[in-house]
């Protein structure tokens, strides 16, 4: 199935003001966005360098206190898209977002205070390997489940030969573990990608997300947020 090529922004802007209407998080400093560097290959090869350490859990246990405000103790986040599932994601997954948080490639202005406390790689790749060790919840927050086989058909066209048949991802390639995301972050997220706000995607992935419609991406985000990934050990 070919997606819809209707413009995506006029349609998903207004269901972006709802879904980012956050509930009150602890406060924290405000910080200013650090200065926007390099590219997808840039911050790829950085963090290629970053995952060949070896992760010290439970270091990464107590720097995770300070994360856990906001991501939860057990790091699955809420169901209302304001905080991603992060249990069992790809170690290098999270060590390519923090560091591209860290650097500016990807913009997000509530991270910055909190990435900014972790003092260099070593705290970055401790971190990330405590909270890819965390069990995935065995629930997430779903879509409407009104149009699953468009959003499966839709997925298997797009999104399969990166992310997987089930959402799995690739540690290696740093695709994300996508299946079991919650409904309301996937939607957010493929509207940032879409319009150029999340800087940091991947530019294949740019590509056929802006080519989607309203439709397309709730009906994927919908199937996505119901998959299981198969492999939920730690990854690399």
């Amino acid at each position: 199935m070919a997606p819809s090529r209707n413009p995506i922004l006029a349609t998903l802007l207004p269901a972006l003001a709802l879904l980012t209407a956050v509930a009150p998080r602890p406060a924290v400093a405000q910080a200013s966005p650090p200065a926007a560097t390099g590219d997808w290959v840039a911050s790829v090869a950085e963090a290629a360098q970053a995952t060949r350490r070896v992760s010290d859990l439970e270091r990464g246990r107590l720097l995770y206190a300070v994360c856990a405000e906001c991501h939860l103790d057990d790091g699955v986040g809420e169901p209302d898209g304001t905080m991603p599932q992060l249990a069992g994601q790809h170690r290098s997954v999270l060590v390519k977002q923090l560091l591209d948080i860290r650097s500016g490639v990807r913009h997000n202005p509530p991270m910055y205070p909190y990435a900014a406390q972790l003092d260099g790689v070593r705290d970055v790749v401790d971190v990330a390997g405590y909270v890819a060790s965390l069990p995935p919840p065995s629930e997430v927050g779903v879509g409407p489940g009104t149009a699953l086989e468009r959003g499966r058909a839709l997925y298997e066209a797009s999104c399969q030969r990166c992310h997987g048949a089930q959402g799995e991802g690739s540690a290696d390639a740093f695709h994300p573990r996508i299946g079991g995301q919650h409904y309301r972050y996937m939607v957010r997220q493929l509207i940032d990608i879409a319009s150029g706000r999340r800087a940091n995607a991947h530019p294949d992935m740019v590509l056929v997300v802006s080519e989607f419609s309203a439709r397309d991406v709730s009906a994927v985000a919908d199937w996505v947020s119901r998959r299981s990934a198969p492999d939920s050990s730690p990854a690399r």
